[in-house]
Parts: structure tokens; sequence; C-alpha cells
């Protein structure tokens, strides 16, 4: 069985992480996140 890769995004705010996140979902990565950062004005995704 072949295992799925360990993606890691990490960044400051406002760098693209979750653009990246995004990206990497809509490709068919699950997401696996601690949601620390709640969704705000500028990010509702968190």
């Amino acid at each position: 069985m072949s295992e799925a890769p360990v993606i890691v995004v990490s960044g400051a705010p406002r760098s693209g992480t979750s653009l990246m996140m995004r990206i990497l979902e809509a490709a068919g990565v699950p997401p696996l996140c601690d949601d620390t950062r709640p969704p705000d004005e500028h990010n509702p995704h968190g």
C-alpha cells in the first residue's frame, strides 16, 4: 500500500499559507491542521 506524502505548510500570517493549503486540498491532499488560527475578515477559512 502506498502512503500519502506529508507536506508541511508553514509561514507567517498573510504569507500565502492558506492559499497553499487550499491548493493542496483541491489537488486531493487531505488537510491536517491544528486550527490554531481562527477565521477572521481577511482569512475567512482560518
